[in-house]
């Protein structure tokens, strides 16, 4: 038999797909352990498959044949760079590959190991994560943009201050109790740093989308980064600040990964990231809260739903006058 029980969730042509297509593409037996479907979007979806006799990979079915190249332009560059993602396996985004199945195929390991979160690691994982952290963030660059297409243009107004005004432009269509006050502050505070921003280090290569679900710890104690597809050049301190926040407590912890982390970059990075800290840090809230002022205009939700999103979207607020008032 093809497949187990545990596919018949999955409709005829995919499972026609991965046994008739796929597996011979791969050079293994259609014999599967389990398919399971982890995450989907309107615009892709996924397949965590475990084959009987072979290692376990993951299947991208993106309906975009340019979002497939983004995908596979940003695995073949951090291969090239040892970087820890896990290894491209196989791709298709051929014309004939999306008129014969509606989707171009990518597909990468699936890497064993744990997802944690804040509490949950151990002193050598914290250090584990900050050295993987600075071998992404060492990779320097002189401009900004996707790994495919660098756009040379001013890096604080149009990728810093442009992308936190349209992060409050989303906030104020979906937080009944949005102030315009409260966008006049949190600009007036991000403006101020422009300034300084002449003297920032190299831009270098980001996750920009760090966080929980992105961050596997395997068996051997190493991390890997997931979602490839969101590597991009910019500023490094986003994805230090979102480190701190997802997987470190407050205290021992979060000293400890900025002590790894600085340790093996140059010596500016430090001293930017010290004058830059509160820009990042409200950057984070400010995106936290609009995904939770979204979340809150989305599907139904129940009352015990409801009332956590409203209290995280609260404490996104307080996080935000937090480091504006520090400042």
């Amino acid at each position: 038999m093809p497949a187990t029980s545990h596919t018949t969730h999955l409709n005829r042509s995919i499972t026609s797909y991965l046994t008739l297509e796929l597996c011979p593409a791969l050079g293994i037996a259609p014999v599967f352990d389990e398919v399971a479907f982890p995450a989907n979007s309107a615009k892709s979806y996924s397949l965590e498959v475990r084959p009987r006799n072979a290692s376990p990979f993951v299947v991208h079915c993106l309906k975009s044949a340019a979002r497939a190249e983004e995908l596979i332009q940003a695995s073949n560059f951090a291969e090239s760079r040892l970087l820890p993602t896990p290894h491209l396996r196989y791709s298709n985004s051929s014309r004939k590959h999306l008129r014969d199945h509606h989707f171009a195929v990518v597909v990468h390991d699936l890497v064993p190991g744990r997802r944690l979160k804040a509490g949950e690691l151990t002193p050598h994982q914290v250090t584990g994560l900050a050295a993987s952290l600075a071998r992404l963030n060492a990779v320097e660059n002189s401009q900004w943009g996707s790994i495919r297409n660098l756009h040379a243009r001013n890096y604080f107004e149009s990728a810093v201050q442009t992308k936190i005004e349209h992060r409050l432009a989303s906030i104020s269509t979906f937080d009944e109790d949005f102030r315009k006050e409260w966008k006049s502050d949190i600009l007036r505070f991000v403006r101020n740093f422009k300034h300084d921003w002449g003297g920032a280090p190299p831009f270098a290569l980001i996750h920009e989308k760090l966080n929980l679900g992105s961050v596997v710890f395997d068996s051997d104690k190493r991390v890997i980064f997931t979602d490839v597809e969101s590597l991009r050049f910019g500023a490094p301190g986003r994805d230090l600040v979102s480190a701190l926040h997802y997987f470190c407590s407050p205290g021992e912890q979060q000293q400890l990964l900025k002590q790894v982390y600085f340790s093996l970059l140059p010596e500016p990075r430090a001293a930017h990231f010290e004058k830059f800290e509160p820009l990042y840090r409200v950057w984070l809230h400010i995106n936290r809260w609009a995904a939770r002022s979204q979340a809150l205009h989305g599907k139904h939700h129940s009352s015990a739903e409801l009332g956590a999103l409203r209290l995280g979207r609260e404490r996104e607020r307080e996080a935000i006058w937090y480091w504006l008032n520090r400042n």
